[in-house]
């Protein structure tokens, strides 16, 4: 049997050194909407990339490089999936989104689920499956 690229592809949890390449994939992931999010947050004259770097670079929060997993083919970051379990927020706790952008996605919670926040492959390694197996691998947590 021929070995396939997927063959030589490693699924494996993030790495803190690795929220830079998370942040790239997760702006490609959200189309246009980690940008719009980032930039205000951003310092003035901030590149945005530095937001999700450090916002990646939590361990504390759902959106952190704890709840991502990468691929990895030839020492290379290829793609990543970034996906936890989606929990009801604390009784008593205010949960409201203002933000005309932010909204819809927060209607859009499903609680007690495993939520997909984001999942983007470099355009060099599209077509081989990596997306595929990420949501595989989503699909038995």
């Amino acid at each position: 049997m021929t070995e396939s690229f997927l063959d030589k592809v490693t699924f494996r949890p993030a790495k803190k050194d690795e929220c830079r390449t998370i942040a790239r994939l997760y702006s490609v992931s959200s189309d246009g909407v980690a940008d719009y999010l980032w930039t205000t947050l951003a310092g003035e004259g901030e590149d945005i990339l530095n937001v999700g770097e450090r916002r990646y670079s939590r361990e504390d929060t759902p959106f952190s490089y704890r709840n991502c997993v990468v691929a990895e083919s030839g020492g290379e970051v290829a793609g990543m999936i970034a996906a936890f379990p989606m929990t009801a927020p604390d009784e008593g706790s205010a949960h409201q989104v203002s933000d005309p952008v932010l909204a819809p996605y927060a209607r859009l919670e499903c609680y007690n689920s495993y939520y997909i926040a984001g999942m983007a492959v470099f355009p060099e390694y599209r077509g081989q499956g990596i997306g595929t197996r990420f949501l595989e691998l989503a699909a038995g947590k």
